[in-house]
């Protein structure tokens, strides 16, 4: 999770895109200074505007190892 995190926040530095980790991302970086050990997931917000921005980016930008499904 963590090499995901940190993909998506090198996108969204390049492309000026602001985001905030929430609900247990954000608990376990305050809480555990990492993530919480039964936490399974990733909690990234963006205003409608900055998703936007993020989604015509993403695809160019994500590693080969790393990719977007939209349900």
């Amino acid at each position: 999770m963590l090499e995901i995190l940190k993909s998506i926040d090198l996108i969204c530095q390049k492309h000026s895109i602001k985001y905030w980790r929430d609900a247990g991302t954000l608990l376990g970086a305050v809480r555990h200074n990492s993530f919480m050990p039964w936490d399974d997931d990733l909690d990234i917000c963006m205003t409608r505007p900055e998703y936007e921005k993020f989604m015509a980016v993403c695809s160019e930008e994500l590693p080969d190892n790393i990719f977007l499904m939209i349900l």
